[in-house]
């Protein structure tokens, strides 16, 4: 699950018990320290008010819970003469127009029947099932929603491959993909499984009284 070839855990059997039903206990050791993200987190607060402040496109890493947070603060804007967010020396002002184009990127979104294809990145089983899929398209991770253990299975079994998946897409404003709500996932076919043009040549009867051997050339091509 944490996609590093070789794992990230060391496990030893902590303890067992065979009287009754058998129990065995494993423990788990990370085989490095917890990433200190701190660093990141101030980062990317600030490079986002930096964007927000010349764009409408959402920051990196502000979900819409982040931005509606940001969108009350900015609104305080008009009973304060200034609001800044102060990390360490660097300073951003909390401007009024902030909740203008929040609001945009918030609610001027929509919804239809569609796909995404991309890689599938991570599965999530606990109380809201999901799965995030990078799209080809965008290159923005998609999350997909569905019910309880209804596409788990499948979900795990093409972790880290390419995938089609299917049904009702939300979209921003921008048209960018961000929410799925999943009926269906299919893994893509791989480049080996392809038909190629040896695979597909031959012949075939030619009607209004044409000679049956007459050749019949057919092209193709597929997109990688």
């Amino acid at each position: 699950m944490s996609g590093e070839e070789k794992g990230s855990v060391d496990w030893e059997i902590g303890a067992c018990k065979r009287s009754g039903p058998a129990v065995v206990v494993f423990l788990g050791h990370l085989r490095k320290p917890p990433k200190d993200v701190v660093g990141e987190i101030r980062r990317t607060l600030l490079n986002g008010l930096r964007k927000l402040a010349v764009s409408d496109e959402r920051p990196h890493g502000f979900n819409d819970t982040a931005l509606g947070e940001l969108k009350a603060l900015a609104e305080q804007r008009a009973l304060m003469d200034e609001i800044a967010i102060v990390i360490d020396e660097t300073e951003e002002l909390v401007q009024w127009s902030f909740a203008e184009r929040i609001e945009r990127m918030t609610h001027n979104d929509y919804e239809a029947l569609s796909s995404v294809v991309g890689m599938l990145e991570s599965v999530s089983v606990g109380k809201s099932s999901r799965f995030t899929v990078r799209s080809e398209v965008t290159g923005h991770p998609v999350t997909c929603r569905y019910k309880r253990d209804e596409f788990t299975e499948p979900a795990k079994d093409s972790l880290g491959r390419r995938v089609v998946v299917s049904g009702n897409l939300k979209c921003n404003y921008l048209g960018q993909p961000m929410v799925m709500r999943v009926s269906g996932i299919e893994p893509c076919p791989t480049e080996e499984s392809l038909p190629n043009i040896p695979r597909m040549s031959g012949r075939i009867p030619m009607l209004a009284g044409k000679a049956a051997s007459q050749p019949l050339t057919i092209g193709m091509r597929h997109a990688k």
